[in-house]
């Protein structure tokens, strides 16, 4: 099945006008260049080097175009080839990161990227392509490289006819900053599941980060992640985060103000990564004696950051002047290593909590019903304090509701 869909990028124009002519056992295709596609590729002569086509009389490169900038790269037809004739397309990236090459081929053949073009070229990936009959119809090459320069894409066809294939060529980078709540299309720096990239932002108070994969290559595509410092030394989550289907390929994390990088390995040699920063106006005390009130129908919001300690934690209290009903709903955006946010109700005058629950990324929410026993399911008269912090390496967002 050919290839319709890289990531959001469809290929729309219209290439190749193609006159079949279908015999006993035989078909020959008579290709036609539109002229507005530049004609690009070099020939491989008698004495098995490369050279530039006499058509051409330049070997005209092909620059990358960033799928972070344009969303349509120029199309690009190369010379014509056949059996006897490879050919070459120069191809420029100006970055580590990862092709993504549109091949909408005028006959069945092979598609080599590789290094140079001396005996000791390495080929850095390649894939079968097939003839095109339609102007939809095409065939994606990915490969990832981890650093600048010049590439060279090699056609080969085991056709009598002579044939031109056309081609659009994209790039991710392996890493940068992304405008944040909006996609930024990465890669990894040295293929699948190899290498990390790190994705930089910067906050400007205490929020909490979203961390998501909204476009991906594969649906069982799998993301290691770990937040990292300002300087890519201190990982903040502990441990790697595994984020897939089972997380809707999301997490989360709170931070106070600072920049902070994003690594990044995965299944996918591209994706698009989505990294929101949301601000939570927070009003808790910092310990039991500066706890903060909780009044029936109000909403506390707050965060647990991954740098905070796991014995730091933000207090609230809640008064009940009479033996009653307590619910107290909770809603968390977590992540990290392992762990979440942990929730302990004490009452006044006691150091042991009569409850506790963990909120972690697969139990974001519960209501936690209060109550004394021997008071039919209600909370005796008296003030209770609410202690919420980090459970395990966790740190996200919570909030607590009153009901």
């Amino acid at each position: 099945m050919k290839t319709k869909k890289l990531i959001g990028i469809l290929l729309s124009a219209v290439l190749v006008f193609t006159t079949v002519f279908a015999g006993a056992g035989s078909v020959y295709a008579e290709t036609e260049t539109p002229k507005d596609y530049p004609v690009v590729g070099a020939i491989k002569s008698d004495e098995g080097t490369m050279k530039a086509a006499a058509e051409t009389n330049t070997d005209v490169a092909v620059t990358a175009t960033s799928m972070n900038v344009n969303k349509t790269a120029p199309m690009y037809s190369t010379i014509e080839y056949d059996r006897s004739k490879l050919i070459y397309v120069r191809v420029k990236i100006p970055k580590a990161g990862a092709f993504a090459i549109n091949v909408t081929a005028g006959a069945d053949g092979v598609v080599g990227l590789y290094d140079s073009l001396s005996k000791d070229a390495k080929l850095i990936a390649s894939s079968p392509v097939y003839r095109a009959y339609s102007t939809e119809d095409y065939d994606t090459l990915y490969a990832s490289v981890n650093k600048a320069g010049t590439y060279y894409l090699i056609f080969s066809t085991e056709s009598y006819a002579e044939t031109q294939s056309f081609l659009r060529c994209y790039y991710a980078p392996a890493g940068g900053t992304p405008t944040v709540s909006k996609n930024f299309y990465g890669a990894s720096p040295k293929g699948v599941n190899s290498g990390w990239s790190y994705y930089k932002i910067t906050t400007a108070g205490l929020r909490y980060l979203t961390i998501s994969f909204p476009d991906r290559m594969k649906s069982n595509s799998l993301y290691q992640v770990k937040l990292m410092n300002s300087t890519k030394k201190k990982n903040l989550s502990k441990g790697i985060i595994g984020v897939g289907s089972g997380k809707s390929w999301t997490t989360y994390a709170a931070v106070p103000k600072g920049t902070y990088y994003v690594a990044v390995k995965c299944s996918d040699p591209m994706y698009a990564i989505n990294l929101k920063a949301t601000k939570v106006t927070e009003n808790s005390g910092s310990t039991r004696t500066k706890a903060k009130s909780i009044y029936k129908g109000n909403t506390k919001k707050g965060l647990i950051t991954a740098t905070q300690s796991s014995t730091s934690a933000d207090w609230y209290k809640i008064k009940i002047n009479s033996s009653q009903k307590v619910n107290l709903e909770v809603i968390t955006k977590t992540g990290g290593y392992n762990g979440g946010i942990r929730i302990s109700v004490f009452r006044s005058g006691k150091t042991k909590a009569f409850g506790s629950s963990d909120f972690y990324w697969d139990d974001p929410a519960s209501t936690l019903q209060l109550y004394t026993s021997g008071y039919g399911g209600r909370l005796s008269k008296g003030t209770y304090y609410i202690k919420v912090q980090k459970y395990g390496c966790g740190s996200g967002y919570y909030q607590i509701k009153w009901k």
